[in-house]
């Protein structure tokens, strides 16, 4: 009776285990749910279609430089002596930089000047006798020979006092070329010889430029060039100056008549006033060549222009659907770029969003979030 009790009991206890694992194989046999592979529709951001008003523009990155720089040295060697002015000094025209030793200059100065005054004694006495001559022979006490006698020693003192003139002009250049002066005024940028140095003709003794105005020189292509040529009535070109973050207003010295062979642009020099000499040679600036103000055009963000094989178009949005509008790119406009195409003002266009994007693809539209707007500010 025992023995059958305990086969009832164990026969019981396995009911419920058997029923658990055919449940768990069941489970197991069943398909995995497809909800994992639907594909959410791309999120994108859309920007309108905004009228605007180009100018052509160009920008060059470029280096102020003086409007003058002179190199000076001596026409004829010789020994520093005096040495007036230091480095970065403003200097006035004709101001007297630096001397050498001239005291051969000054010796044949001296000879030329006692020539001179030797040879005028003689040509004034041969004239006093050829007058006292004249008269005798027209007395008929003298004869004509000694007349053409005097004549002739007339005639060669006259070339002897040309000739000592001659001679004064060059030991007066002698002398002047002893001392290097100031052409125009600037500052003294650089000075490369020292007190006792001996300069040799030809060497660079000192550097000066003029700093006021500045220059800028800029290549300005053959449509530029043509805006140019059309003048100010019709728009012509116009500059602006960028430097240390501020704008400035230079003004147009000249344009290059022939080209750069190595470029095919012209040379436009710029200069910038800088009588505060808060500016300085050197600096980089940027410069903005601006073309004639057009008519009214449309434009789009650059990131709403995509390609493909060639051909530039946008993505409109048609609902919730986008759709293609093939366009042609102008000119670039600030954060926009111009385009033509069957497009209307307020148009929204997709400015971002999955390259595979195609014509009929249905979207969400985002905003962008608040922290992008700000690193793209910043």
């Amino acid at each position: 009776m025992k023995g059958a009790q305990r086969r009832l009991l164990a026969w019981s206890l396995g009911i419920p285990l058997i029923s658990s694992i055919s449940l768990l194989a069941s489970a197991c046999d069943k398909p995995e749910s497809t909800r994992l592979d639907e594909v959410p529709p791309p999120h994108v951001r859309v920007e309108k279609v905004a009228e605007v008003t180009p100018r052509p523009k160009s920008r060059h990155l470029v280096l102020l430089q003086p409007a003058r720089r002179a190199r000076l040295s001596p026409r004829m060697g010789g020994q520093v002596i005096d040495l007036l002015v230091e480095d970065q000094q403003k200097v006035s025209a004709g101001d007297v930089l630096c001397k050498l030793a001239a005291g051969d200059s000054k010796g044949g100065l001296m000879t030329a000047k006692a020539s001179i005054s030797r040879i005028q004694e003689q040509l004034l006495d041969t004239e006093r006798d050829l007058q006292t001559t004249e008269d005798l022979v027209s007395r008929g006490v003298e004869t004509t020979r000694a007349v053409e006698r005097l004549q002739t020693q007339r005639a060669t003192l006259q070339a002897q006092l040309r000739e000592a003139k001659g001679t004064l002009l060059r030991a007066k250049d002698a002398v002047g070329a002893s001392t290097l002066d100031a052409p125009f005024s600037g500052t003294v940028t650089s000075v490369d010889t020292e007190l006792g140095e001996y300069i040799g003709p030809g060497s660079v003794a000192m550097v000066l430029a003029q700093l006021d105005p500045l220059a800028v020189e800029v290549p300005l292509t053959e449509a530029e060039l043509a805006m140019h040529d059309q003048g100010h009535d019709q728009g012509g070109l116009q500059f602006a100056l960028v430097v240390r973050g501020e704008r400035i207003e230079p003004r147009l010295e000249w344009i290059a008549n022939e080209a750069d062979p190595g470029t095919s642009t012209f040379t436009a020099r710029l200069l910038v006033d800088n009588a505060q000499g808060t500016l300085r040679a050197g600096e980089s600036a940027r410069v903005e060549v601006f073309g004639p103000q057009r008519g009214p055009v449309l434009a789009v963000p650059m990131t709403a222009v995509r390609w493909s094989a060639g051909a530039a178009y946008v993505l409109r949005m048609s609902g919730d659907a986008i759709e293609r509008v093939d366009v042609r790119v102008g000119d670039d406009s600030d954060e926009l770029v111009t385009v033509e195409g069957p497009l209307a003002i307020g148009d929204p266009v997709v400015a971002a969003g999955p390259i595979s994007l195609m014509p009929g693809d249905h979207v969400v539209v985002v905003e962008a979030p608040p922290q992008v707007l700000a690193e793209a500010s910043g």
